[in-house]
């Protein structure tokens, strides 16, 4: 069997579709960095089911999926197939020639494929386990994998071993078969909690059948008896229904006649009613009309003394009018003389500036004609500036050569001083290092010391480290029991709160209530709870209570009344069963006489009355009286007949045992089950659950609490034996150190030796060049010397001309400012006689401002006067109206008095038919009164009826009642409602039944039976497991062990011809279990020791490796074996035994090899070249070496 051909698209880095034909024998793969090459490793992996992405150089799933370049789009899958050759039929499948295919998607999917034909992962790896292409197999090495085989855990060896021996296939059984009898495990602790939950529940139903029966003997005489006494309180009802109609009948005659007599009255009232509200209203008119007449006089008033105040302003605004006039035309005349005067001062300034023009024209020809001559001399003045920048250059120089000869002189012989000042110090330093050297071997012989002193307290720490972890061990183990006692308590409440969610022991009635309304029934809303759930039971009670309540504890309490109808007519569409329902707004309690419950309360043995003892929320009250507000609950029988005998209260008397006494007398009692499923007891013992559970968890915190301190004193002890191990690793670290100063300080006194003779030879040389470089200074200064007088003669040539030159620029400057100065004045003339001008303009518009505003002083004068007659002739109007207003307010008021006085007399008429309608309208209030009490009666009467007849029909579904025949006597009916009495009491007596008992305890039954064969079942099933488990471990012990001595032999061959010689072994490690144990490699190289793996150098390192896979694959071949540049560290006489390892053994196996070294190449007889002619994008080009040989040939 080997690999025919790989067909990848969309992997990595080969985004087109790319085949690669394999032949056998060894496959080369080669190309530049980065091409793509280990993608075909990876490929196969992928492809063979490795699922780990990290493990093919990627950090999520989509990253295997071509991610696109610069001018190819990304691919949305990646594709690997992989022919095999399987006509040896190696693998156990009759296809001659096998497909492994793997699709991934970018959304994730991924898909398998044996054939074309979709497989699962598992399919594929269980496949492939066994022949060293599994997930532990030994045919493909990555790049870095090599030396993992070193460097990993012991025991991913013995997995590589295993899978070349085929024993991984009875370790994935194993595996599967541990965890199977772990499910199994599970599951039969399961179906134990199951199954005895399940065995008390039958006891308890078994009780409740018997229970159940006996109640329903007796609720069939009940209600016989309960119905001839509804039907006979029915008929009287009626009967007293039709009296009461009798007597309404007469009573509404009467008061319609009186209604006649009060109409007619009181229509007469109602029309003086009306002439006294017409009156009121002609008096309110002239009222308004009054009111009306006082404002107008008011107006008129104030605008009398509006004109007058009009009048007085106009008077002052025509005298202001007059002045401001006579002020303008003052104005005016002075404005004209000031106009003529700015006008010839005008004409004298223009002249003045015309003259300045002149003068400044000719100031500027003179400066053209300077400037053209200081160019010139300008020009001869730069030509000698050159000439003298050439001189002070050439100075320049000689001064620098001098500097640079002195600046060489000193630093000669400042290096001369350093290097004796060098040789003093580094004497110095000799001595210094030889001091160093005697305290260092001081150090390292007191560290020596210490090492043996801090040995002796490691013994010592150790020995307590062993005693507090037993200790700490046994506490764990308690934690552990309180732990699953915890839990089993848990599962009890979980049981116990199933049994209450599913409302167990409640009537089918009360458990469809309940269920519908916790799902949201619309009809339901109003429901407040079941009155087991309202009422919270002291510890101890639990049984008085239920004996008291009985059934009532099934009692559902709602809001109204309309809410509990509602309820039972969903009851009744259902068809669900009866069920009580107490609504609070209507239900009615007679509350017991307080004086003798206090007398009872100090009795001896009396606890108290039952709806005080209880806990319940206040809004609940009335509800909880109504069950238990008539029963006292004593501590024994005997306590209570005392109090029966001797008070005979109208209470119930009930005893912690559950024995009752009822009013009449009667007495039930006995014993009880000892398992109950009534929720008053399972509330009861889920208390005491949560109490035990209480106590389990504060052991178990007690329990964590001495862990704690066991820890931390574990810990203490940890840190201090890592204190002085830190302190022994601190004392060889500083051994370490000090060995390799005093090595430090040797090599220094070697070379301060050294170096100081080297310094004497140095200081000769440069005594030397200090000589030459002085005598080559005294030439360079006699040159300066000559240099700078020749300088100086022309400096002053030069110096002269630069002052005729400046002589000449500064009578230009001074002509110049002085024509700019003109220029200056002139322009600041223009300006002057601009603003004269200005100002002229200026003049002119007051002049005309002036002359406007006496115009309009004398209009507004005019104005005035013609406004002040015309409010003077107003005012007269005014007056005249004012006069003739007054005069009509004064008729007015007489017409009001006038009619006041009739609106009075009209009133005292209305109280007088008022005082006739009084004692008619009471007579008539008193017969309202009368009816009113009568249809109360009748309403009372009818609401007892329907409450009967709702009882009726709630209690036996029939629409209405039979009316008996006969009428019984009040005797008669007071025996048959103590008959019901008594029977109730028994009814009562026999407690909460459930009806349904009888055949849950079949179902029950039925399915304890049934666990209780899946549980034999399991037993079987586990005890076959564990056997296999036995025969899988045995067998797997058997196989691996043969394997071992033959790999063993395997690799110690191998590696004495890799390495020449030298030994090598695979051990097993002692101390763990056979099964478990890891495979360790035990090496001596050629002429060296034994040593440590991680000691060995890097290419003896993947010879190592190599010589291990080898020995494997010598033992066991492989298909194919993929190498992925593992001959990288090897040199080349190593390498030729590498490849000729590859050739001795490639007629059995097929080897693919990628690598760069070209000895490895020339081995391969096919050679196929990995490239990217674009950029990102895999392409693959083979060659047949032997075809190449031909063809050039």
């Amino acid at each position: 069997m080997y690999l025919k051909r790989l067909d990848i698209k969309g992997f990595k880095s080969f985004a087109n579709e790319t085949e690669i034909i394999l032949e056998p024998g060894i496959n080369i793969i080669v190309g530049p960095n980065g091409c793509g090459k280990s993608n075909i490793a990876d490929a196969v992996r992928w492809v063979l089911g490795e699922g780990n992405v990290r493990q093919l150089r990627g950090q999520k799933n989509e990253d295997i999926i071509f991610n696109g370049t610069d001018k190819q789009k990304p691919q949305g899958m990646a594709m690997v197939d992989m022919t095999i050759d399987n006509s040896d039929h190696m693998l156990p499948v009759e296809y001659g020639e096998i497909t492994v295919g793997r699709k991934l998607f970018r959304s994730g999917e991924s898909e398998y494929l044996l054939n074309k034909s979709r497989v699962r992962m598992k399919d594929i790896v269980n496949l492939f386990t066994g022949t060293g292409l599994g997930k532990r197999g030994y045919s493909i090495i990555g790049q870095g994998e090599l030396e993992q085989v070193l460097n990993g855990q012991a025991f991913d060896r013995r997995l590589i071993l295993e899978e070349a021996s085929g024993s991984i296939r009875f370790r994935q059984q194993r595996d599967e078969v541990k965890q199977r009898i772990a499910a199994t495990t599970q599951d039969l602790q399961r179906l134990a909690d199951i199954i005895g939950e399940l065995e008390i529940r039958i006891v308890e139903l078994e009780h409740k059948s018997a229970k159940a029966q006996s109640y329903l003997k007796i609720w069939e005489e009940y209600c016989l008896a309960d119905k001839e006494f509804m039907g006979q309180e029915i008929k009287k009802i009626r009967q007293n229904l039709g009296i009461k109609k009798e007597e309404l009948t007469k009573k509404t005659a009467h008061q319609n006649t009186l209604s006649g007599d009060l109409e007619k009255l009181q229509k007469e009232l109602q029309e003086a009613e009306l002439l006294l509200e017409e009156h009121r209203n002609t008096l309110t008119a002239l009222a308004e009309q009054k009111h009306q007449l006082e404002a107008e006089l008011s107006r008129l008033e104030s605008e009398a003394k509006l004109g007058q105040e009009r009048i007085h302003n106009y008077s002052e605004r025509m005298l202001i009018a007059t002045q401001d006039e006579q002020k303008y035309q003052q104005l005016l005349l002075a404005l004209n003389q000031d106009l003529d005067k700015q006008i010839d001062d005008y004409n004298n300034e223009r002249e003045k500036w015309q003259e300045r023009q002149a003068e400044l024209e000719e100031l500027n020809r003179e400066i053209l004609e300077l400037e053209s001559a200081i160019q010139g001399q300008a020009d001869l003045f730069e030509l000698q500036r050159e000439q003298m920048f050439e001189r002070a250059k050439r100075e320049s120089e000689l001064k620098n050569n001098i500097s640079d000869q002195e600046e060489k002189i000193k630093k000669a012989r400042e290096k001369k001083e350093r290097l004796q000042m060098r040789l003093e110090d580094n004497q110095a330093k000799q001595d210094s290092e030889q001091k160093k050297q005697q305290a260092l071997i001081e150090q390292r012989q007191k560290r020596l010391n210490q090492q043996e002193q801090i040995q002796v307290q490691l013994d010592s720490l150790t020995s307590q480290q062993a005693k507090l972890n037993d200790e700490f061990t046994q506490l764990e183990k308690e934690h552990q029991e309180i732990s699953h006692s915890i839990i089993s308590v848990e599962n009890k409440l979980l049981g116990l709160e199933d049994l209450k969610r599913k409302y167990a022991g409640y009537s089918e009635g009360v458990r469809a209530v309940l269920q519908a309304h916790s799902q949201g029934e619309r009809s339901l809303r109003g429901i407040k709870g079941l009155m087991a759930d309202i009422i919270n039971v002291p510890s101890g009670m639990e049984m008085a209570i239920e004996t008291a309540a009985g059934k009532g504890l099934e009692n559902i309490v709602v809001a109204k009344a309309e809410d509990a109808r509602e309820a039972i007519a969903f009851l009744k569409r259902q068809r669900l069963g009866r069920v009580t329902f107490l609504p609070l707004d209507v239900l009615r309690v007679q509350a017991f006489n307080p004086r003798v419950l206090e007398e009872l309360n100090r009795r001896e043995g009396v606890l108290g009355l039952a709806s005080q003892l209880v806990k319940y929320d206040p809004q609940y009250k009335k509800a909880v009286d109504y069950l238990l507000g008539r029963v006292l609950l004593v501590s024994d029988l005997d306590c209570g007949l005392q109090v029966f005998k001797n008070s005979q209260p109208s209470l119930r008397i009930v005893s912690l045992e559950g024995d009752l006494i009822n009013v009449s007398g009667a007495m039930t009692g006995g014993s009880a089950a000892r398992h109950s499923n009534s929720p008053m007891m399972r509330k009861g013992e889920e208390k005491s659950l949560n109490r035990q559970l209480e106590q389990l968890l504060s052991q178990r915190n007690s329990n964590y609490q001495l862990q704690e301190q066991m820890s931390e004193q574990i810990r203490k002890l940890d840190e201090e034996l890592l204190k002085y191990k830190n302190i022994m690793a601190e004392n060889d670290f500083q051994i370490q150190l000090i060995t390799n100063e005093l090595n430090t300080v040797n090599s220094h006194l070697e070379q301060m030796v050294n170096e100081n003779q080297n310094n004497l030879k140095e200081i000769k040389t440069l005594q030397i060049y200090a000589q030459d470089l002085q005598e080559e200074l005294l030439r360079f200064k006699q040159d300066y010397s000559l240099m700078c007088t020749d300088n100086a003669s022309f400096a002053e040539q030069t110096e002269a001309m630069k002052d005729t030159l400046q002589n000449e620029r500064r009578d230009f400057e001074i002509r110049r400012e002085r024509s700019l100065s003109r220029q200056d004045q002139l322009n600041m003339k223009k300006r002057e006689l601009e603003k004269l001008e200005k100002n002229l303009a200026q003049f002119q518009e007051v002049q005309q401002s002036y002359q406007q505003s006496i115009e309009e002083a004398h209009k507004l004068k005019e104005h005035l006067i013609a406004e002040s007659r015309k409010q003077v002739e107003n005012l007269d109007l005014n007056q005249e109206q004012l006069h003739n207003q007054t005069e009509a307010l004064k008729q007015l008021k007489m017409i009001i008095i006038s009619h006041q006085e009739k609106l009075q007399l009209e009133g005292e008429e209305k109280e007088q038919l008022r005082q006739r309608l009084k004692p008619m309208l009471d007579e008539k209030a008193a017969l309202e009164g009368e009816i009113r009490s009568l249809e109360m009666q009748m309403v009372r009467l009818e609401s007892e009826l329907k409450a009967v007849q709702e009882k009726w029909q709630e209690k036996y579904q029939s629409e209405s009642p039979d009316i008996c025949a006969k009428d019984l006597s009040p005797v008669e009916m007071r025996e048959l409602k103590r008959e019901i009495e008594s029977l109730k009491d028994r009814i009562d007596a026999i407690g909460p039944v459930d009806i349904e008992s009888i055949q849950e305890y079949a179902e029950l039954k039925e399915r304890y039976d049934f666990l209780r064969q899946q549980s034999d079942d399991l037993i079987e099933a586990r005890q076959s497991l564990e056997k296999l488990l036995t025969e899988t471990e045995k067998a797997m012990a058997k196989n691996f062990s043969q394997f071992m001595l033959l790999a063993n032999e395997s690799f110690k061959r191998t590696f004495t011809e890799i390495f020449g010689g030298g030994e090598a072994s695979l051990v097993l490690e002692e101390d763990s279990h056979y099964l478990s144990a890891g495979v360790d490699i035990v090496l001596k190289m050629p002429g060296k020791r034994s040593q440590p793996l991680n000691l060995l150098s890097g290419g003896e390192k993947a010879l190592t490796c190599i010589a291990f896979i080898f020995a494997l694959l010598r033992l066991r071949p492989v298909p194919f074996c993929l190498l992925d540049e593992i001959d990288a560290a090897l040199d080349e006489t190593n390498l030729m035994r590498f490849t000729q390892f590859l050739k001795n053994m490639a007629d059995e196996i097929q080897f693919i090899v990628i690598t760069h070294r070209q000895t490895t190449i020339e081995a391969g007889s096919n050679i196929y070249g990995v490239t990217m002619p674009q950029q990102g994008i895999s392409s693959v080009l083979s060659i047949n070496v032997s075809d190449s040989i031909s063809m050039a040939i």
